[in-house]
């Protein structure tokens, strides 16, 4: 995985037209691969191939040796997964990675195949003793010997022979135990510094001389003065040949720790620091950071700082292991971002270690940042993060080549960030370290987070003790052990809960004995204080001998009659000798939940271990996917409504799908058994003997798109099977579709220049197909002529097309196989009938050698098929907001997104993108500029105020890779005020339809919310000298739109139009070259 420096701004803008480089006719045996406009190649560790499309479609490629491989497809959280069938049980058992088949993280993380030829990799191996020698088809980069790891690199094109040799079934080969993704983890002061007490220290001599603290980020501009003299040791564990930090996160980060300057000093200026680079622009791999930690230790550093993370899952994981390890071996503390997730996705690994100090975000005036990701630790209810410190708004040192934050001045720049808040704690702890040298790493962390100030009505899973105060950690002389009380889940029902107990122990450093009153302050999932007897301490007070400990036991009762499920959070707090101690507490009253046992039989009827589950709900959200190796394996969930999805990998390659659409856990446990005997195989036919299956997929949707999941075959069903097992879904809440796509194939064993391509789609609601066998006939087909219209003969055009339940909503994951053919070559398209809608994608390339210029890319999305002819690049190309996709232009809160088409055929429901020549895109509020953006037309995102105004957005762009539409400029003006949440804006389109010379005009309105407004103005007008002089065109109401009837001309036809809605809210339009002559 790679961290992510904990950061609220990009560290780059990434370009996406990507275009995949190969030959126009791939040799024999080959797999092709067709390229498709602003795409992305993802090879796995399999060798496999997936084509990730820019509107969700999707193509999957077996590699080498892999032709017959089948795949388990799930979209989980967002992202894609694509597991090969001989990785099941590998995944399942957590010995191969999982995030190695998450294909949207993969590509996210700049591991596509445009960005990277090698896979890079985490062998761990059994800790023998033996060699750490790389497997097979990879090469070592970095042994980590502490970790019994080394960081491996496999070439993508021999990726299949890699899996083959390394993997054996349910095990690894060899002392390998463990295969990682050496993943990329994101990066995540004068106010500041006094905020946290530090100047207090700096008056009593302490500025944290003699104590090194290790800065593992993005580099050190150690030429900044501020920095000047601060760093004693370099190391680069990037492999990058840049010196200083091209970056600027971790210079802002150093400077904040050990700053010198006079106004903007840091934490600790009398600190040293040690310079370990482990992060790139892209990110941070922890094969990088591992070796990084590890160099800290060795040089002797006290503390150590990373500003840096991903969301973290249950278990753990090779950093954090890292983490608990050398704070154990080197007595060295950790201080570690929480992530910058908000409360969206789980605080950020490694923070979540048990020796990190994990730290959030709170702002100059102790308010919690709304970035800062909250607790608790996945899978065991832990309170994370320790402490909170300033995190927003800090102004530090700005390294000389940075690219990050806004300037503040020509030497510092401001930034916000759980990166930010860490290094005022990795300073505090310097300081500590200073006053206190005998102060073993524990000591310091139980120091900081006793004396933390909290902020009112802040649950400790979001501050931890609080935002902490230096002042008061140094004088600490009492401090508890442990620094935190998770005490995790009491499971539904209560009336039988176990007491809980846990021991609290106070250390007294001082001389002299000190007594403590103990008391507890706890309050429920509704705010409401805690029932007076769910929380109870072994004693009111208690007195801790000097340089001794003293322990009081906390008590927790979960059973009592008429308590509130949920959360129970609140602190244990001690007082006495001028001494506050305080301790956060968590514990959850489980909600109604009930237990699913599922047992996996193989077809031989024996238990098995090679299946993946996924466990999804219809009533909240779920997405599980426990395992066992047994074959039996149980997952604890709310009670509620349910999908269970297995699938089971057999010896021969075999796969089997067994889906449970509907299973109702609001009464009682359940026990599930997925037989992969009682699957059925998938057998279709179609009537052209040449033809042959190019790929199939059984795919399921639900609970309106935001459940899916599915089983791929490439060239056959054989070996496939699947089944459906216990209660229907009701209603349509459940869709299955089983689409097959076939066609000729040619010479060169693909099926370029295909002359036809049958299209199978079948749906059913409710239920999975037990099996699905299907002889298809001439008269089950309607035909489709395909017809470019986009003049020239050069170069190569592709088609692809996916299909989905007619209940689909829009978005969601879609594949395809395009294939590809000569411009202006005649295809026939055939389609099965019946409740299913198809999502149709047509590209052009400009071929020259092996490179592929992208001319332009066309959607057709989730329309039904009627039987004629399908007109390509026919204009007129303009701009469209079509329905069925998520909307394009929306607001959430006060932060505006607009990602329009205006380069759309004149098609209902259609979008399409061009290469463009020159673009720009600007939003203004109230006549003020508020940002713009060359990088793609119609795309800006854009924070705006949150009182209403009129706004308005102008996109215009020009382009010469076709003959038509050279120019398009757009004006939308609209009235908008802040959202609760995302919500589209009130934009519309003017559409034109297909046109040629001599012919009617049509003309309708697309709506981003429709029905909300009707159309109050519409005017079209004409130009045939590219817009010098307009004449209106008469308009006749017509169906759903209306008919323009354009005055005679000669030459290229312009475009003009003008709409406003009943609202007010208007838009502008001019197509420059709409159509007419290519002569």
């Amino acid at each position: 995985m790679v961290r992510v420096l904990r950061l609220l701004v990009p560290l780059m803008a990434v370009a996406a037209l990507v275009v995949v480089l190969t030959g126009v006719s791939p040799p024999a045996g080959a797999e092709e691969m067709v390229p498709t406009a602003r795409a992305s190649v993802v090879t796995l560790v399999t060798g496999d191939r997936v084509v990730l499309g820019e509107h969700g479609e999707v193509s999957v490629r077996p590699g080498a040796g892999r032709k017959r491989m089948s795949f388990a497809t799930s979209t989980e959280q967002g992202h894609l997964m694509v597991v090969p069938a001989d990785a099941l049980g590998l995944v399942g058992s957590g010995r191969v990675d999982r995030r190695l088949f998450d294909v949207t993280a993969l590509r996210d993380a700049g591991y596509d195949d445009a960005h990277t030829d090698e896979l890079p990799l985490i062998a761990q191996y059994d800790g023998s003793g033996g060699a750490l020698a790389a497997p097979s088809g990879s090469r070592r980069v970095r042994t980590i010997p502490g970790a019994h790891a080394a960081a491996l690199r496999a070439p993508k094109r021999t990726a299949s022979d890699f899996w083959r040799q390394l993997a054996a079934g349910k095990a690894l080969r060899g002392n390998v135990t463990k295969l990682w993704l050496d993943g990329r983890r994101s990066l995540s002061l004068d106010v500041s510094v006094p905020q946290i007490g530090a100047p207090e220290l700096w008056q009593a001599g302490y500025t944290g001389d003699g104590v090194t603290v290790a800065v593992l980020d993005t580099g050190i501009d150690a030429t900044h003065p501020d920095l000047a003299g601060q760093v004693t040791a370099v190391q680069d564990f990037t492999g990058s040949i840049v010196v200083g930090d091209p970056v600027g996160h971790g210079t802002h980060v150093a400077s904040t720790i050990a700053g010198t300057g006079a106004v903007h000093r840091g934490v600790a200026p009398g600190a040293k620091l040690l310079d370990g680079r482990v992060c790139e622009p892209r990110g941070c791999p922890e094969s990088a950071i591992l070796a990084g930690m590890q160099w800290a230790a060795e040089q002797g550093a006290r503390v150590v700082n990373l500003s840096l993370g991903h969301p973290d899952f249950p278990g753990v994981d090779p950093v954090e292991e890292a983490v608990n390890r050398l704070s154990a071996e080197h007595d060295m503390l950790f201080v570690v971002a929480a992530g910058n997730h908000g409360a969206n996705r789980p605080i950020s690994s490694p923070g979540t270690a048990d020796a990190a100090l994990s730290v959030g975000a709170v702002d100059r005036s102790d308010r919690m940042a709304d970035f800062s990701s909250r607790g608790p630790r996945p899978g065991d209810g832990v309170i994370k993060p320790d402490v909170t410190a300033p995190g927003v708004d800090i102004v530090a040192a700005r390294s000389s080549t940075g690219v990050i934050g806004t300037p503040v001045g020509d030497r510092y720049t401001k930034l916000s960030g759980t990166s930010m808040a860490t290094p005022h704690v990795a300073g505090a702890a310097s300081l500590l370290v200073n006053a206190h040298p005998d102060w073993p790493a524990a000591r310091v962390k139980a120091a900081l987070t006793g004396t933390a100030v909290p902020t009112a009505g802040v649950s400790p899973f979001a501050q931890g003790t609080g935002r902490i105060d230096v002042a008061k950690a140094v004088k600490a002389t009492v401090t508890a052990e442990p620094v935190s009380l998770g005490l995790g889940r009491q499971l539904w029902p209560h009336d039988d809960d176990p007491e809980l107990t846990r021991t609290v122990t106070y250390h007294n450093s001082g001389e002299q004995p000190v007594t403590l009153a103990v008391a507890v302050d706890a309050s429920g999932p509704d705010g409401r204080p805690a029932p007076a007897r769910m929380f109870t301490l072994s004693a009111a007070s208690l007195t801790v001998p000097g340089g001794g400990d003293a322990s009081v036991t906390f008590i927790v009762d979960t059973s009592l009659s008429g308590a509130a499920d949920g959360w129970y959070t609140g602190r244990v707090t001690a007082t006495g000798g001028g001494a506050t101690v305080s301790t956060p507490l968590a514990v959850e009253r489980e909600a109604e939940a009930h237990t699913i046992t599922l047992r996996h039989l193989g077809r031989d009827g024996e238990p098995t271990g090679a299946y993946k589950v996924g466990v999804e709900g219809y009533d909240t959200f779920a997405d599980v996917h426990p395992y066992d190796a047994s074959g039996t394996t149980s997952v604890r969930l709310p009670a509620g409504r349910y999908l269970f999805t297995s699938w089971i990998a057999e010896p021969d390659g075999g796969q089997s799908m067994l889906v449970q659409p509907w299973v109702d856990l609001t009464r009682s446990d359940a026990t599930v058994t997925l037989d992969a005997r009682k699957a059925k195989p998938i057998g279709l036919t179609v009537p052209a003997r040449s033809a042959r299956m190019m790929f199939g997929l059984v795919q399921y949707h639900a609970n309106d798109g935001a459940i899916d999941g599915g089983l791929l075959a490439n060239e056959s069903f054989d070996g496939l099977s699947i089944g459906h097992v216990g209660a229907a879904a009701p209603g349509r809440r459940f869709a299955t579709v089983v689409s097959a796509h076939f066609a000729e194939p040619g010479g060169a064993g693909d099926f370029a220049d295909s002359r036809y391509r049958y299209n199978v789609a079948f749906c059913a609601y409710g239920r999975m197909f037990d099996g699905f066998q299907r002889r298809l006939r001439a008269g089950d087909f309607v035909a489709v002529t395909q017809r470019d219209l986009q003049p020239g003969d050069a170069g190569l055009t592709t088609l692809g097309i996916s299909s989905a339940p007619g209940n689909a909503p829009p978005g969601g994951t879609s594949f395809d196989y395009p294939i590809a053919a000569a411009p202006n070559a005649a295809r026939t398209e055939y389609f099965t009938a019946g409740d299913v809608r198809w999502w149709q994608t047509y590209s052009r390339f400009r071929v020259e050698g092996e490179e592929w210029t992208p001319l332009a890319a066309e959607f057709l999305m989730w329309r039904r098929i009627r039987a004629g002819e399908a007109r390509w690049g026919a204009p007129v190309i303009g701009p469209a907001l079509p329905a069925d996709r998520p909307p394009n232009a929306t607001r959430t809160g006060d932060n505006m997104r607009f990602d329009l088409y205006l380069f759309a055929p004149g098609q209902p429901n259609a979008g399409g993108v061009s290469p463009v020549t020159a673009t720009r895109t600007a939003l203004y509020r109230d006549g003020a500029l508020v940002a713009e953006s060359s990088e793609r037309p119609g795309q800006l995102a854009s924070a705006v105020s949150g009182p209403a105004a009129t706004y308005r957005l102008e996109a215009h762009a020009t382009r010469d890779a076709a003959p038509f539409s050279t120019r398009i400029d757009a004006t939308w003006t609209f009235r908008s005020a802040t959202t609760p949440d995302t919500a589209p804006l009130p934009l519309l389109a003017v559409r034109l339809g297909q046109a040629e010379r001599g012919s009617d005009l049509p003309v309708w309105v697309d709506w981003l919310r429709p029905g909300e407004a009707t159309v109050k103005e519409l005017t079209v007008d004409v130009s045939y000298d590219d817009g010098a002089r307009w004449q209106p065109a008469n308009l006749t109401p017509r169906d759903d739109g209306w008919v323009a009837d354009t005055p005679a001309g000669t030459g290229y036809v312009s475009i003009r139009t003008h709409a406003t809605d009943s609202l007010g809210n208007s838009v502008d339009q001019t197509i420059i070259r709409a159509y007419g002559s290519t002569g």
